[in-house]
Parts: structure tokens; C-alpha cells; sequence
């Protein structure tokens, strides 16, 4: 807990529970909550859920509740409930395009706040490392490797008002392995979802190294 002045509660499920848990953290279901909170925090999904049941919940109970949107597209979507626009009181954004983004697509401006990715960022920060700390993250890997990031848009497409797409990650690591050198090293990094060898059958005998995290 980096902030000792508060008393946090995590809530989670399925495999955001790993996350929480692997940082040491406990974690209690939303069910099991009998806590009064001065403000309440959640992540945003497109899909019904517990982003959506924490919204929900503060709302009804009239708390504060701050969201988070991590990503660049189906903005809006994220806070349709039962086909209507639910909001929190603001929504932290990664940056100037995102919000741009948000008004595009009807999210009031007066609730948008660009705060930034820590995670995004620390990822930056290794450039600015030192050669051997980076010989040392990069300990067993090709680095020549080609590195793909997973979103499970297969999964994702079929839900109401989600942004189609022409394409989806299983598209995507074919076109790569279609123009990929036939000895290129593959290291795919997965979605929470997903699961090992879910790209596999797609290899051709190729062997994809899986990272939880990168």
C-alpha cells in the first residue's frame, strides 16, 4: 500500500485477481463489501462487469467514483449500462488524443482529466537504463524478436456498440509470421484472458515464447 494515510480495498475478479494478488495485495469480492467508502475507483471495460457493478454501486450510494480508460478506443461504450450512458464524476485519461477522442465520441468534457500511463511510462523509462540493466530484462530473449501484444478483439467483437474492427489478433500474428524471416524469434505477451498456446496452431511448428508481462 504506497498510500499509508488511506485505508484501500481491492476489489476484483477473475484474472484481474492474479494481478492483485501477485502484488501482494487482498482482495474481496463486491458481494462481501461492507465498507462505507469516501470514493471509489474503477477500471473500464465495453463488456457488463465488475467496472460496470462498481459504478454502479457508487452511484446508487452517492460516493465519488473516478474511472479509468487505459486504452484509445470504444470510449464512450465503456459507460453504457442497460443501453444508457452512466458516468462517474471524472475520467482519467493516457493523453491529449485520448481526450480528444472522448469528446469525439460525446463523454463531457468537464469530467475528463489527462493524467497519464505509470505504466506506459515506466516502460519509457528504460531508455533511459543502462546497457547491462537492459542485457539483464532482456535475459534469455532474442532481440531481434518480435514482440506482440495481445488483445482479445476475437472475443471482444461481438458485444453491443463495440468499434468493429477488419481485423482481430489472431489476424494479426499471421500477417507478422507471413513476413517474418522463417528463424525470427516470437514473444507474445497475453491478454489476462488468454491463455498459453493460444496462438499455436497459427506457428506452423514455429515456437512462440508467452510472457505474462513485460
Amino acid at each position: 500500500n504506497k498510500l499509508p494515510y488511506f485505508q484501500i480495498t481491492y476489489i476484483a475478479t477473475t484474472s484481474a485477481l492474479v494481478v492483485f494478488e501477485n502484488l501482494g495485495f487482498a482482495v474481496q469480492d463486491l458481494q462481501d463489501v461492507t465498507s462505507d467508502f469516501d470514493l471509489v475507483v474503477t477500471g473500464t471495460c465495453v463488456a457488463d462487469g465488475l467496472d460496470k457493478d462498481l459504478l454502479l454501486y457508487a452511484k446508487t450510494a452517492e460516493i465519488p467514483c473516478v474511472s479509468i480508460i487505459e486504452t484509445w478506443a470504444n470510449l464512450r461504450e465503456r459507460f453504457m449500462l442497460h443501453g444508457l450512458l452512466s458516468l462517474p464524476d471524472y475520467i482519467l485519461l493516457n493523453d491529449e488524443f485520448a481526450s480528444k477522442l472522448a469528446i469525439e465520441a460525446g463523454l463531457p468534457e468537464h469530467t475528463l482529466r489527462v493524467v497519464g500511463n505509470p505504466v506506459l511510462e515506466d516502460r519509457l523509462s528504460l531508455c533511459n537504463e543502462t546497457e547491462s540493466e537492459i542485457d539483464a530484462l532482456l535475459a534469455g530473449f532474442d532481440r531481434d524478436a518480435v514482440c506482440f501484444v495481445s488483445e482479445s478483439f476475437s472475443r471482444d467483437s461481438h458485444l453491443p456498440g463495440y468499434e468493429r474492427l477488419f481485423f482481430d489478433e489472431y489476424d494479426v500474428v499471421a500477417d507478422l509470421l507471413d513476413v517474418a524471416d522463417a528463424d525470427r524469434s516470437f514473444a507474445i505477451k497475453l491478454h489476462p484472458d488468454d491463455s498459453y498456446g493460444k496462438f499455436d496452431f497459427l506457428g506452423d511448428g514455429r515456437v512462440f515464447a508467452y510472457l505474462d508481462r513485460i
